[in-house]
C-alpha cells in the first residue's frame, strides 16, 4: 500500500511500511506515448519528445566547455561538425598526397642504361614517398633493385634495404604505390644480381634500362 506523505507543498506516494517513495515504473509504450520499444516501426501520427537542433549559419560554440548544449545545423538543417585539419588527412582523396594539390607526381629519378655497378643512386636528400618504379630488365636473369631510407647514395652490401624488388629477366617490370611508400630519411637505390641484403653482386652494363623512379 502507498500513503501520501508531505514535504512542504510537495506530495511524495511513498510505500506505507517501509517509507520509500513510490514508483510507478517506466511509462508504456506505444503510439501515443512518448515512450517506445526497442526496434519499434514508425507509423504517422506518432507521439513523442522531439530532440530539437538550433539553427546556425555559421559554426560557433554557444555555451562554455564541459556545459549541455543542443546539436546546431545549418540553414539546410545538416549537422555541423568539427572539420578536419588541413594538411595530412587522405579522407576524399582516391590516392595519398601525389595530387593535384600539390602539383601531383613532379620528381624522377632516371637510369637510362645501367653501369656495370651497384647503381647507387640518391633520389631524394630528405624525407619522401615513392609512387613508381618502372623500367626493363634486358638480362637473361633476375636482377634486383633495393630502396635505401638514406639521404645519401646507399653503400650497397653494407646498407639494409627497406624494399627489395625482383625484376623478372628479359619483362618490362612496373611497382606502383597508389598511397606512397613513406621515406623517413631520404630515397635512395641500387641494383644487384642477388637477392641477400649483403650482395654487392654487379650488374652487367645495360642489364636493366629505361629506370624511371617516381617520387615526392
Amino acid at each position: 500500500m502507498t500513503e501520501r506523505v508531505f514535504l512542504g507543498n510537495l506530495v511524495v506516494l511513498a510505500d506505507k511500511d517501509t517509507g520509500a517513495p513510490y514508483n510507478a515504473g517506466s511509462p508504456a509504450a506505444g503510439a501515443t506515448s512518448i515512450a517506445k520499444a526497442e526496434d519499434a516501426v514508425h507509423a504517422s501520427g506518432d507521439v513523442g519528445t522531439m530532440a530539437l537542433a538550433v539553427r546556425r549559419d555559421t559554426a560557433s560554440a554557444s555555451a562554455a566547455d564541459g556545459d549541455y548544449i543542443p546539436l546546431i545545423v545549418d540553414a539546410n538543417g545538416g549537422l555541423w561538425l568539427a572539420p578536419l585539419a588541413t594538411g595530412t588527412n587522405l579522407i576524399g582523396r582516391a590516392v595519398a598526397d601525389a595530387s593535384a594539390a600539390t602539383g601531383g607526381i613532379a620528381s624522377t629519378s632516371r637510369i637510362v642504361s645501367a653501369a656495370a655497378d651497384t647503381n647507387a643512386t640518391s633520389a631524394k636528400a630528405s624525407a619522401g614517398r615513392l609512387y613508381f618504379a618502372f623500367g626493363y630488365n634486358a638480362a637473361a636473369a633476375v636482377r634486383y633493385l633495393k630502396f635505401y631510407n638514406k639521404a645519401s647514395a646507399p653503400t650497397v652490401g653494407t646498407d639494409t634495404p627497406v624494399l627489395t624488388l625482383a625484376l623478372p629477366p628479359s619483362s618490362a617490370f612496373a611497382f606502383d604505390w597508389p598511397l606512397g611508400f613513406s621515406f623517413a630519411t631520404g630515397i635512395a637505390y641500387g641494383m644487384v644480381t642477388a637477392a641477400a641484403d649483403n650482395s654487392t653482386a654487379a650488374l652487367t652494363a645495360a642489364d636493366v634500362v629505361g629506370l624511371n623512379v617516381g617520387y615526392v
